[in-house]
């Protein structure tokens, strides 16, 4: 399918969409959500059913992990059947907005094997097509030339035999896909098209940092000669269909297997992905658009904050010193640092045969970093000794001082 100028129509079509459009927001995997331009008592109204299911049919994928995605797309125009403006010119799949924080994230192509397989690759048969792993559904024609003078209007069916990855990509694209898709219009019987069709599907670079969100442009409406006797031209346009693609995949076409490879993965920010995907009518005016959303669930936890490191407790000093006087012996002593609502245990001990014993002890408290007591002097012993001893908390050392006295 060439795109050129119409394709540039079509880009400008998309991009007014959410002026002309009728938008409808739905969850996924729920019923198909309809959505008509103009509403949907108009006669003539432009109207696309819509339905984004992943993994098969879940409401919600676990954060990280790759994941299948089915975009269901009918288009439900009462006049489709013979008016080509209310055909479905192109799809514009989105899996996630660009105001998502946390989109969906697609593997660069340049990363992935060459044909890497992303759907598809086995049997796909006409004239049903239904085994078409790519995906495959119903169209409208319209048949000119010497089959049909004046033109006729048809049916007919198709498939998406496969969808590969293009590596290297062209320049300027971020994710590159060609998609073949295999025809059949009706007129009699189901005339195929020679060697089918083939388009690509191209993301472009972000302007930004980051992959950027995962948005497919299918180009649904082409031209295609046909042998039908008397020689036939048909303009045609998907009408309704399911597109498929995986998430994850080891085969390449022709035959042969890679090590399996994630081309897309869910986000790793739990929450809910939501997807606006825009519809373009055959006269490139009016569109409609249905936002899709599913669940991200089962975030890894998040990693643990650092411990604060425990500050070393402070050393501590004490200096105590002790004198007789008056049959007392008085106590005096600093605690540095000054620490508030500090006790410090000061213990008389008297020398008795060779060695001090304990005579008494007294608990005094420090204030502005000093302490001071007294004791009853003992009798008969010649020598005494004071200890001080601060016993320490959750942030101090503890510490001691001796101080040696005659009584």
């Amino acid at each position: 399918m060439k795109r050129g100028t119409r394709w540039g129509r079509i880009a400008a079509a998309a991009a007014s969409a959410s002026v002309v459009a009728a938008v409808v927001a739905a969850t996924a995997n729920g019923a198909p959500t309809e959505a008509c331009n103009p509403t949907a008592s108009d006669p003539n109204r432009f109207c696309v059913a819509y339905e984004l299911l992943i993994n098969g049919g879940a409401s919600s994928g676990v954060a990280g992990t790759p994941f299948d995605v089915d975009f269901s797309v009918a288009n439900t125009s009462p006049t489709r059947a013979t008016d080509t403006n209310a055909w479905l010119e192109a799809a514009v799949l989105r899996l996630a907005d660009s105001s998502i924080s946390s989109p969906p994230v697609l593997t660069r192509s340049s990363e992935l094997p060459d044909d890497l397989l992303i759907a598809g690759g086995g049997p796909c048969t006409a004239p049903a097509y239904t085994d078409c792993g790519g995906g495959h559904g119903a169209l409208v024609a319209h048949l000119t030339g010497g089959c049909c003078p004046g033109g006729q209007f048809a049916s007919g069916n198709f498939g998406i035999r496969k969808v590969v990855n293009v590596n290297p990509p062209p320049a300027g694209d971020y994710a590159a896909y060609q998609v073949t898709i295999e025809f059949c219009v009706n007129f009699g019987t189901c005339f195929t098209a020679p060697g089918g069709i083939t388009q690509d599907l191209e993301v472009p670079e972000p302007s930004g940092s980051g992959p950027p969100p995962p948005v497919f442009t299918l180009d649904t409406r082409a031209q295609q000669s046909l042998p039908i006797p008397g020689g036939a031209t048909a303009d045609y346009a998907l009408d309704n269909f399911t597109f498929h693609l995986d998430g994850e995949s080891n085969e390449v076409d022709g035959g042969g297997t890679v090590v399996n490879q994630v081309i897309v993965r869910l986000p790793l920010d739990c929450g809910t992905a939501t997807g606006t995907s825009d519809f373009i009518a055959g006269d490139l005016v009016r569109a409609v658009s249905v936002s899709q959303t599913f669940s991200v669930t089962d975030c890894p936890p998040a990693p643990p904050s650092p411990e604060t490191p425990i500050a070393a407790p402070t050393p501590t000093q004490l200096d105590v010193e002790a004198k007789e006087k008056k049959n007392k012996i008085k106590v005096e002593g600093e605690l540095s640092p000054a620490i508030p609502n500090a006790d410090v245990k000061l213990e008389l001990e008297a020398k008795k045969k060779d060695e001090f014993q304990l005579v008494t002890t007294k608990e005094e408290p420090v204030e502005g970093g000093g302490f001071d007591a007294s004791f009853k002097e003992p009798k008969k012993p010649k020598k005494c000794e004071v200890v001080a001893t601060f016993e320490g908390d959750a942030e101090h050392l503890a510490s001691t001082d001796t101080d040696a006295v005659k009584c």
